[in-house]
Formats: structure tokens, C-alpha cells, sequence
């Protein structure tokens, strides 16, 4: 019988705590945080994050978790009054995003709708992102050497500072 075993395993504390610091961010326009615990293999250049929402009486929801074998965790951001969020992952230092409805995440969690993935290769920065669905990025000085020329349907600004050519794309999320 199983309650007649009497371990002899010795048992210590561990060196360290073994909770990990939970990261949150408010969310305009919402009463609630979106939280996330991320663990940094030693193993391989790969996160594990759990996602949590803590709710405007302080109670913690479990959202679900993401487990990337060979990618990094490089955060989340929200358009300007919270309707819109995204994650970003990368993978080899190449960033991609993943844009969902703030509201359907809060409820959903790793299960909510993916509006649109951005992981193009020549991603610079976002320029706008906004409660209307529209996401606007720029593409890197690599991408204006190599493939500038063959590309007629981009939208560009010039750099005030170097005066040079910034190729832009942008996606509205509202159509999707």
C-alpha cells in the first residue's frame, strides 16, 4: 500500500525563490492588466511565457501559455486607448507580430483570434498604430538596397535627419 512507503528522499529549500517576477501592463481604456511570467532557457535560445490578466478587484486569471522552441519573447504593446494589442516574438533576431483584439485576449487568452501576423524580414519600427486598425511600419535601410526598386506599391516619407527615402507599409486591422 502506498501510504506504508516512507520516503527517505532529504528535501532543502531551494538556493534561490522560485517565483518568477510577473511583468504587467495597463491597458487604456480597461480596468484590468494584461501580466506575463517569461522563463529564458539555458538550454537553447527559446522562452516559455505564461500570460495572466489581473481584473479591477485584483483577482488573477490564468490566460493560458506559450511554449516556443526557437523563439524569444520580445513583448507586447497596445494601440492608443487599448483596442488593439500585439505580441512579438523573434526568432534568429528576426521580429514578428501577432495583433489580436485587446478585449478578445483578455477573455480569451492564448485561444483568442489572431487578426494579422506582421514577420517580414526587413521590419524597422512602427510608426503608428491606432484604435482605427491602422498599423503602419517601416522598412529597414537593408531593404532600400536590396528590393526598393522592384517594390512600386509601398508608400515612403523622408527622413528628416538624412533626408533619405523611408519605405513604409501599413495594414489596417479593421478588415480582417
Amino acid at each position: 500500500m502506498l501510504s506504508d512507503i516512507k520516503s527517505t528522499a532529504q528535501t532543502t529549500p531551494p538556493d534561490k525563490p522560485v517565483s518568477l517576477p510577473l511583468e504587467c501592463r495597463n491597458i487604456a481604456g480597461f480596468n484590468d492588466q494584461l501580466c506575463f511570467i517569461r522563463t529564458e532557457s539555458i538550454f537553447g535560445p527559446y522562452d516559455d511565457v505564461v500570460f495572466y490578466r489581473i481584473n479591477s478587484t485584483g483577482q488573477v486569471i490564468f490566460l493560458g501559455s506559450e511554449s516556443n522552441a526557437v523563439t524569444t519573447f520580445g513583448g507586447l504593446e497596445f494601440s492608443e486607448a487599448g483596442k488593439y494589442m500585439w505580441l512579438s516574438w523573434a526568432e534568429e533576431g528576426h521580429p514578428h507580430f501577432e495583433f489580436y483584439l485587446t478585449r478578445d485576449f483578455l477573455d480569451n487568452g492564448t485561444h483568442a483570434r489572431v487578426l494579422e501576423v506582421i514577420g517580414d524580414y526587413y521590419f524597422g519600427q512602427f510608426v503608428k498604430f491606432s484604435d482605427e486598425g491602422i498599423v503602419t511600419y517601416s522598412l529597414s535601410d537593408d531593404f532600400t538596397e536590396c528590393c526598393a526598386q522592384t517594390n512600386n506599391n509601398l508608400g515612403f516619407t523622408n527622413n528628416a535627419s538624412t533626408n533619405d527615402k523611408q519605405y513604409l507599409k501599413t495594414i489596417n486591422l479593421d478588415n480582417k
